[in-house]
């Protein structure tokens, strides 16, 4: 089984909004005026619990967006959902 790895901040793009899929990886960018650590949370297709989550490096951050890539893994199969502190932080995208 492949690890799921945070992607290098120079292939991350800060948009589009939202998540977009491309060559096995995930693109994820969100709007937040708060301030703190922002993670995203990966869960199994059809699962309640949490797989794994991630902290957004603080260089993926371009004013209120906040990006970050991820590998490794085959996207299709995972749903997401994203935090500040702690806070879920609803995807309009």
């Amino acid at each position: 089984m492949k690890k799921i790895q945070i992607m290098e901040s120079s292939q991350v793009k800060a948009l589009p909004l939202g998540a977009q899929t491309e060559n096995g990886s995930v693109h994820v960018a969100f709007v937040s005026d708060r301030e703190g650590t922002a993670r995203i949370h990966l869960y199994k297709k059809g699962r309640d619990a949490e797989a794994c989550s991630f902290v957004f490096p603080e260089e993926n951050r371009l004013g209120d967006v906040r990006y970050i890539g991820l590998s490794g893994f085959a996207p299709s199969e995972y749903e997401y959902s994203l935090s500040v502190n702690g806070e879920t932080v609803e995807d309009p995208y």
